[in-house]
């Protein structure tokens, strides 16, 4: 933050770009084929689902830094629902 308690204008717009990237359509898609498919890690998951080859994993051209940001702006019981 800003000497004025205001986040700076690139901040966010960074926290804007990550939620458009992983919206809550594409984190339901990603979490539903992590259970499928039960991947060896997360990070493996994500670099998958980045590179866009379509198997099986929703198309997020995002660094894996930007689900988990995005993740923990979201209530647990989200993912219970899912």
């Amino acid at each position: 933050m800003g000497w004025n308690g205001a986040g700076s204008s690139k901040e966010a717009t960074s926290n804007t770009q990550r939620a458009r990237k992983w919206t809550l359509e594409a984190l339901a898609e990603f979490w539903t084929a992590v259970i499928l498919r039960a991947p060896q890690s997360l990070p493996q998951a994500l670099e998958e689902a980045a590179a866009g080859t379509g198997a099986g994993w929703p198309v997020v051209q995002a660094r894996p830094e930007a689900f988990f940001e995005r993740c923990q702006s979201l209530h647990g019981r989200f993912f219970a629902k899912l």
